[in-house]
């Protein structure tokens, strides 16, 4: 066997079936193992006790880092989630659980294997889910044969603290999204007058009249626009609750509702577009593309007035006070049933500002709209990074490792040329270069060691601060501070590699060596060993991935703190608030 090949160990080899039980009642707190939140209390699973904590005797211990297999079926985990212990203290579960403390492995690497789908076979070749259709079933002897991949216990902790990281920064923008929602909410709630005032509860300063109170249908103009998708070329979108106007998925693929070909509506850029069953539960959308889009004939399409803003009149459509209205009015003698269509629409009276504080308000919500967006566009699932069917490969074989030189700074005539020079200071935070601070002439070019990098090359410091990168968006050249990784074309992507950057750095400042400084050389830059996916496809994906979480960190790096500054701001100076 290579030494690069990974083995394959039993999980009895690297783990231990627990089997020690409560006695005494010694712990008190009982857990549970939810496919979605993982180990947590049961009390705070539940809400509420669902066990009779005075007789825990008999549940199995189960002691921070343990492993807890859960046979009990769902769509996330269709054999039963496995996850570990991470809350820090002991508890107990119940027998019906399997609890397996490990060794001789990475706990990280193994909670990761866990959350892909790749032991799945092997509990449905050995197990059985048809006596219980909400459980998985199989015996605990059985369970404990299944098959684990087992690289070098370096290699485990790697790729663990790899995903790790990952976990953590997905947890993040999550974060920063349900805070930017309900950063909105709060807005939506605050910025429009209440039914039945003339002014809200917070405005932009500068802005002091009342507003004014006008019928919707001198606000609208309904469009009715046919279009026949197949013959004008023209994409079919859906509208939902959630997501407004939306791609057509196959959960929202409705065409067979639509038995005309010709019944479909046109929304243009700047349309708004609602369903008139679901208007009370705010199911509308604008058109804020440059392009066409066509969608059912059953839902109204419109356009507004000259006067209004429309990104403002799009948020207000879908405010609890605009939904307030659309349940006094709706029509039908169903509640489920109830409708509003554009007559009834038309009548509907609201209160409007003049169009300069209409277009300030619809900006202030463009831009916490393009925040959530940017949140929620590129969430990561861990069977898209399959690090399980990834191979071990030396650098080398995939880029060619190049240092740099300097032309003397005696001679004149080797500098102030138009060929970008970088030196390891100028490397900081940035992601791309495209311009040097000094520059050399093709003399001092031909002069020196240095050489002309080509666009994509990722830039790597090997002394004076080893581990700093950057991508190449121009030609260009470094000094001797350099060992830059030029990626072979069809062998490495140049974004999946400079994610790995910090695995780079650790990697030069372990081998890295000198009296003087420590230094990583080109020969020790060409051996190191990474894990790499099998085809190009799947490394652009990754860096194509990583590409949009570095611009969201960027973008909060710009608005660090952004959603407590702008409530605070809000309530000072940015807003004026009512206070009568």
């Amino acid at each position: 066997m290579s030494s690069n090949d990974w083995e394959q160990r039993k999980l009895n080899e690297i783990a231990d079936k627990v089997s020690e039980k409560n006695k005494d009642n010694e712990f008190s707190e009982p857990f549970t193992n939810s496919a979605e939140q993982g180990i947590i209390s049961q009390k705070d699973y539940f809400d509420r006790e669902i066990v009779n904590n005075e007789n825990l005797n008999g549940y199995y211990i189960v002691r921070n880092d343990d492993f807890i297999y859960n046979p009990r079926i769902s769509v996330t985990a269709p054999v039963g989630p496995i996850n570990r212990n991470r809350l820090g203290r002991n508890g107990v579960m119940s027998p019906l659980y399997t609890v397996f403390r490990t060794q001789d492995i990475d706990n990280l690497y193994l909670e990761f294997y866990f959350k892909t789908t790749k032991w799945h076979r092997f509990m449905k070749l050995n197990g059985d889910s048809g006596a219980r259709f909400d459980r998985f079933t199989i015996s605990s002897t059985q369970f404990m044969e299944m098959p684990i991949p087992y690289p070098t216990l370096e290699e485990q902790k790697k790729i663990g603290e790899y995903f790790d990281s990952l976990d953590n920064l997905i947890t993040l923008h999550q974060r920063k999204c349900e805070e930017t929602k309900t950063l909105k909410k709060y807005m939506l709630q605050k910025m429009f007058p209440q039914n039945g005032h003339s002014v809200p509860e917070i405005r932009f300063s500068g802005f002091t009249e009342d507003w004014e109170q006008r019928k919707l249908g001198d606000v609208f103009e309904q469009t009715a626009n046919f279009v026949n998708p197949n013959d004008d070329d023209i994409e079919l979108w859906s509208l939902t609750v959630e997501d407004g106007l939306t791609p057509k998925s196959e959960r929202y693929n409705r065409e067979f509702l639509v038995k005309k070909k010709t019944n479909f509506k046109e929304v243009r850029p700047g349309d708004i577009v609602y369903n008139p069953m679901n208007m009370t539960l705010g199911a509308v959308g604008f058109n804020g593309m440059a392009k066409s889009v066509a969608v059912s004939g059953y839902y109204t399409t419109m356009v507004a007035n000259k006067g209004y803003d429309s990104y403002y009149i799009n948020t207000w459509l879908k405010s609890p006070q605009a939904i307030s209205l659309y349940k006094t009015f709706a029509t039908g003698s169903l509640k489920e049933k109830q409708r509003v269509q554009f007559p009834t629409l038309s009548i509907i009276p609201a209160t409007f500002p003049e169009h300069d504080e209409q277009t300030k308000i619809g900006s202030y919500f463009e831009h916490l709209d393009n925040l959530i967006t940017l949140h929620q566009r590129k969430y990561m699932k861990y069977a898209d990074l399959s690090v399980f069917d990834w191979e071990q490969r030396k650098l080398g074989e995939l880029a060619e490792i190049v240092g740099g030189g300097t032309p003397s700074t005696s001679v004149d005539s080797y500098w102030d040329g138009d060929i970008d020079w970088y030196a390891p200071a100028e490397i900081g935070e940035q992601i791309y270069l495209k311009s040097s601070q000094r520059k050399i002439t093709e003399e001092g070019l031909n002069k020196s060691s240095a050489k002309i990098l080509p666009v994509g090359t990722v830039l790597f410091t090997s002394r004076a601060g080893i581990g700093k990168t950057a991508i190449l968006l121009k030609e260009g050249c470094t000094n001797q501070g350099f060992q830059s990784i030029v990626p072979n074309k069809d062998k490495l992507d140049s974004y999946f590699i400079f994610t790995r950057s910090e695995e780079l750095k650790r990697y030069g400042e372990t081998v890295g060596a000198g009296s003087t400084f420590v230094e990583v050389s080109g020969k020790q830059m060409v051996s190191m060993e990474l894990m790499m996916p099998t085809t190009m496809d799947e490394q652009q994906k990754i860096g194509e991935y990583f590409s949009n979480l570095d611009h969201l960190i960027t973008l909060h790096h710009r608005k660090q703190n952004y959603v407590l500054n702008t409530l605070i701001y809000a309530k000072t100076t940015l807003f004026i608030t009512k206070t009568s």
